[in-house]
């Protein structure tokens, strides 16, 4: 089976539209999108711009506050379980650094199935959030579905653990974790 198109599957950028939550979109437009009623627009906004050119200045950045790597940029992804379910993560997180398609340590392709979770960066030009917006959260929780990345489970609750911390105190607070996942528990 071939690529599945955006138009025969449901993307993360869909999913806060379909909802009824995002401030730019409705289901109908999404439909209609999909159908063909509405007229191709792949222009970016400013901050849409701005996003995609500050992804690669975030990536180190995001390296040096995690001791975790980010790559994949807009990679597409199709559910293994689902597939009319679609992402395109701004990059997906992994433990150890992925150079030219390959973890350096073990020396294996990198594949999303490697990845912890996906990597969503957000500018608005509004100032900072107090807490996510629902259809970014709709968004991320989406991308996990498709990645099948309960990683991002451990990851989350590491940060919220340290406030923040980084390298071995972020590695720390991972150990030892265990929740239930849609896949199972997680040990």
């Amino acid at each position: 089976m071939g690529r599945i198109s955006p138009l025969d599957g449901v993307g993360a950028s869909d999913i806060g539209a379909l909802l009824g939550i995002s401030p730019w979109a409705s289901p109908w437009s999404v439909w209609a999108d999909k159908t063909g009623l509405l007229p191709d627009d792949d222009h970016d906004s400013e901050w849409m711009e701005f996003g995609r050119r500050a992804e690669a200045m975030i990536g180190p950045w995001f390296t040096d506050r995690t001791g975790l790597y980010l790559a994949g940029e807009q990679m597409w992804l199709t559910s293994k379980d689902q597939p009319w379910m679609l992402a395109t993560p701004d990059g997906m997180v992994f433990p150890d650094e992925v150079a030219n398609g390959r973890l350096v340590a073990p020396d294996v392709p990198a594949t999303p199935d490697d990845a912890l979770g996906g990597f969503e960066a957000k500018t608005t030009g509004d100032p900072p959030w107090d807490t996510i917006p629902a259809h970014y959260l709709a968004q991320a929780q989406w991308q996990m579905a498709v990645g099948g990345w309960d990683g991002m489970q451990l990851i989350t609750k590491a940060l919220e653990a340290t406030k923040g911390g980084s390298g071995e105190v972020l590695m720390a607070a991972m150990k030892g974790q265990i929740w239930e996942s849609p896949r199972g528990p997680v040990y």
